[in-house]
């Protein structure tokens, strides 16, 4: 079993500078998910100051969010710089297979910038395997596991990182090895920008630029599903407005014992 919680640990010895490009929707729970777990971050989008702040961070995460012409250029150039400077990168390609902009936009990343992870819904990888979805909207997802299952590990073949396909039960792969993670709960999905604060949860896991890339990923991805968990089973009475707000008590105040007793993280031999 993956020791989540000494990754936990680790990141508050390190307190790590996470640099996000982010989705304005959620950006507010991004930076205090970073927050909780004793990171820092920065969410400036101005050209200008792109390499003067990631000279200083620890990991670069983008997220396509609602995307324009000048945020996707913004997105390109911090990735070449982080590339230049050996940051590890996160890519979160917000509803990539829904307009053929975003599409566009998405490749021309991929070709541009070298990602450590790719983290995404399952209709988002699956359009990333073969350019084709049934897509609905940027919190859709797929119905064959198996077919996500074999597609989320093309993948990461194709672009050479991880890849997290997030769903039912969460497929985390470098394209030889790979976990699936069956932790958190149907609710998460009723709360928006949950997908992008997994992907801000990973930048901060994998910020020690160790190369135990896919653990990294694959614990910061059973972090966010236990935290669900428990701020569900705690808040459920209450609302979603407490189960909002208790997910980020949950990543201030997550203990050893829960991990080892909820984690439902397993290698696929």
């Amino acid at each position: 079993m993956l020791d989540i919680f000494e990754m936990m640990e680790g990141i508050k010895r390190r307190r790590p500078f996470i640099y996000q490009i982010a989705n304005f929707v959620s950006a507010n729970d991004c930076a205090n998910a970073v927050l909780a777990l004793s990171g820092t971050t920065v969410m400036s989008q101005a050209p200008e100051e792109l390499e003067e702040i990631l000279i200083h961070a620890d990991s670069l995460v983008l997220n396509l969010g609602i995307p324009s012409v000048d945020k996707i250029k913004i997105i390109i150039k911090a990735g070449i710089i982080a590339n230049k400077l050996g940051i590890p990168v996160v890519l979160d390609p917000v509803g990539c297979g829904s307009t053929m902009f975003r599409k566009q936009a998405v490749e021309k990343i991929l070709q541009m910038v070298r990602v450590s992870v790719i983290r995404g819904n399952f209709s988002e990888i699956l359009f990333l395997s073969n350019r084709q979805t049934d897509f609905t909207g940027v919190d859709s997802g797929a119905t064959d596991n198996q077919d996500v299952f074999i597609k989320t590990k093309k993948t990461a073949q194709r672009f050479h990182c991880v890849v997290v396909a997030t769903g039912e039960k969460d497929i985390i792969t470098d394209g030889k090895r790979t976990y699936i993670c069956s932790n958190g709960c149907p609710e998460m999905s009723a709360l928006t920008g949950t997908g992008c604060i997994c992907s801000a949860l990973i930048g901060t896991f994998i910020s020690d630029k160790s190369d135990t890339l896919l653990e990294s990923t694959a614990g910061a991805v059973a972090f966010m599903g236990i935290s669900g968990e428990c701020a569900w089973e705690e808040n459920m009475d209450a609302g979603y407005g407490h189960f909002h707000m208790g997910l980020f008590d949950w990543f201030s105040k997550m203990r050893k014992e829960v991990i080892l007793e909820r984690s439902r993280l397993y290698e696929v031999i």
